[in-house]
């Protein structure tokens, strides 16, 4: 996050094919919030045939979102959140029974937290009041300096339309003031956790629903099918 620089943010270079190598760290950043959403579905799916062990690995994610919103670090946070409620994990319906009420509590807490209900209004009344250290959801940002920049010309009767200026800068600001704190102090890497972190393990989304199908079959009358083997 820290490494974003301030040119990446501008003309939507990240979404331009041609322009992209202008914004390098921003499209790292995007594509490593989807890195934690199938890294979070594929491990839950790997847990295995019995659904108890599912289940604790859900639990298990549910409660690392919870360290995560106390980090502070929403952009990871939602990577968790979107990898939870994919299809491979959210059609586990005997999976899901599992889980005790408090932490259900707990998982639509930050599901209502994170909504993109009224353009993350939630999100946006939160993150005011926080305070650095803290890695803010990077996608609402660049959809603001979209909108700005789709919205409103770049001159107007001839001259640089300042306001648009104004408003791109301010949006960018806001990163800013997180990029300027110290971060994460006391934080230390951990071999060989961070290495794994780093590579993120993880099936493509066909695989994945394949095997979510051959773990929880499709509703047949009227109720989930399961291959899990039954112990004598």
């Amino acid at each position: 996050f820290k490494k974003i620089g301030t040119s990446e943010l501008l003309n939507q270079s990240w979404s331009n094919p041609k322009l992209q190598y202008n914004s390098a760290n921003v499209i790292n950043m995007i594509k490593r919030t989807d890195k934690v959403a199938f890294w979070v579905s594929t491990t839950i799916l790997l847990a295995g045939e019995e659904t108890k062990k599912r289940a604790d690995t859900l639990r298990r994610f549910i409660r690392i979102a919870q360290h995560l919103h106390k980090l502070q670090d929403f952009n990871t946070l939602m990577g968790v959140l979107v990898g939870l409620s994919t299809s491979s994990i959210n059609r586990l319906k005997q999976t899901w029974a599992l889980i005790d009420e408090e932490n259900m509590e707990l998982y639509k807490s930050y599901e209502a937290l994170m909504s993109p209900q009224s353009s993350f209004r939630a999100y946006r009344d939160h993150i005011i009041h926080v305070n650095p250290p803290c890695v803010p959801f990077l996608a609402v940002y660049l959809s603001d300096l979209t909108f700005i920049d789709e919205g409103n010309s770049d001159v107007i009767d001839g001259l640089i339309n300042i306001d648009k200026r104004k408003m791109i800068y301010e949006v960018i600001e806001k990163l800013q003031l997180y990029q300027s704190d110290q971060g994460y102090v006391g934080l230390k890497r951990l071999e060989p956790l961070a290495n794994y972190l780093e590579a993120l393990p993880r099936f493509e989304e066909k695989e994945q629903y394949k095997v979510s199908l051959s773990l929880e079959a499709r509703v047949e009358g009227g109720a989930e099918q399961t291959t899990e083997k039954k112990t004598k």
